[in-house]
């Protein structure tokens, strides 16, 4: 029986170093590939220095281990979510200010509104792999605090921006994309399948760095921590280092 319980014991042991080990591993080459550039295109080039004023702010929204976008709405957005019309989102709410995207595992992202909502079943099919979703939500006026961070953008990539995130919601032969009913973390939010697998080195962060890259903003290879997001953002200037 002593045997037994020293063979468990270093067992576990063994396991939580390798786990330790490669939360380590996998935390600092994040912290590498944040300052490794993204190749950008040239059409998202001209983009980015389309306008010598940034006159367009967007908002990035830490939360529950992931970022969201919030990007102010206008006529072109709501062209372009025209189909939100009648699926729980404030959209005639005077108060209406923003829009907030954000992307992640259907499994997790569906069920965990705060840290306590975490299972292991969400968080292993998080880890090896799920279905993604996009959860919208209708904001006020925002204020600049330790979890929001200002990005100041021009119209050209305000407009790249809705696009690269239109593209995210999945569709069926060009369709509207379907609400998920029955699915809220609060009220006046709204889920939809999107687009991509969620993973583990593809977390929601990841997508976050991908819409910023499609509208021209510098960003790292790979951000997938909220932390390593805005160290690339500021390694790469595009937002204050007095910001989060």
């Amino acid at each position: 029986m002593n045997q037994v319980l020293k063979w468990a014991a270093k067992s576990i042991g063994l396991i939580a170093a390798l786990f330790l080990c490669f939360v380590a591993v996998y935390l600092g080459v994040a912290q590498i590939t944040a300052r490794l550039p993204r190749e950008m295109p040239k059409l998202a080039f001209d983009t980015a220095k389309a306008g010598t004023s940034k006159s367009v702010t967007v908002y990035l929204i830490s939360g529950l281990l992931h970022v969201d976008i919030a990007m102010p709405v206008s006529p072109y957005l709501l062209d372009h979510f025209a189909f939100f019309q009648n699926m729980g989102l404030p959209m005639k709410n005077p108060n209406l200010k923003y829009l907030s995207y954000g992307w992640g595992s259907k499994a997790f992202y569906t069920t965990a509104g705060s840290y306590s909502d975490i299972t292991a079943s969400a968080v292993l099919k998080a880890v090896i792999g799920d279905q993604s979703v996009l959860r919208v939500v209708g904001l006020g006026d925002i204020k600049p605090n330790n979890e929001i961070v200002r990005l100041k953008i021009n119209a050209q990539q305000y407009e790249r921006m809705i696009s690269s995130i239109e593209q995210s919601f999945r569709r069926q032969q060009g369709q509207t994309p379907i609400q998920l009913t029955g699915v809220h973390l609060e009220e006046g939010d709204a889920f939809f399948p999107a687009t991509g697998n969620f993973n583990l080195f593809n977390p929601c962060n990841q997508w976050v760095n991908k819409v910023l890259h499609d509208a021209g903003i510098k960003v790292g290879k790979w951000t997938p921590t909220t932390q390593s997001l805005f160290l690339s953002l500021r390694y790469f200037e595009e937002i204050g280092g007095s910001q989060p």
